[in-house]
């Protein structure tokens, strides 16, 4: 279906793109910005995995895992997603996300075991985690619809290489609540 906008991720680098027919594309966001990269660097902050820890493909799917496992919504109240370009600017998304919800330590006044202090604070990091890459999601979801809404364009695709099933979920989730048609590829 054309004319759409296409969120297209290739080796893990997120682009829009402008379909005007089938033949024809344009790419709308030039800057590059590696989600397997920014997703390994906050999974390092998090302390979630050791900061010697390289960027390859099992430990990005283990984290996708993680994050899937985790409660994405145990952070509710999301920074504003700057609309004044639509270049999606994840990591600095991700500090502002950071910023509106610090990492507090919530256990430190019950005496418990260290062992257990750990497994505690292994679980909050894990669930800030994943709501820290659901709102990256929503910060794609988002710039894609002003991109779709400068055009006057209704449609929006995913072609995700990595086929991510929870990016699919939320767009396919935040595009019907804004009655926009959604493709898979």
């Amino acid at each position: 279906m054309y004319p759409n906008i296409t969120l297209e991720i290739r080796s893990h680098i997120p682009h829009l793109f402008f379909h005007s027919n089938k033949d024809t594309s344009r790419q709308m966001t030039v800057k590059e910005e590696n989600l397997k990269e920014i997703v390994t660097q906050i999974a390092k902050e998090l302390r979630l995995i050791e900061q010697d820890k390289t960027q390859d493909a099992e430990i990005f799917n283990e984290l996708l895992a993680l994050a899937r496992e985790s409660d994405e919504s145990f952070v509710i109240d999301y920074p504003e997603i700057p609309l004044a370009d639509i270049e999606f600017d994840l990591m600095n998304a991700y500090k502002r996300f950071l910023k509106d919800n610090p990492i507090v330590n919530e256990y430190s006044d019950i005496e418990i075991t260290q062992e257990v202090q750990d497994e505690l604070n292994r679980n909050r990091s894990s669930d800030i985690f994943a709501s820290g890459l659901d709102y990256l999601y929503v910060t794609m979801v988002a710039k894609a619809l002003l991109a779709g809404s400068d055009l006057g364009i209704g449609i929006v695709r995913l072609n995700d290489d990595s086929k991510n099933t929870r990016l699919q979920e939320r767009m396919a989730m935040e595009l019907e609540r804004m009655g926009v048609e959604f493709i898979v590829e």
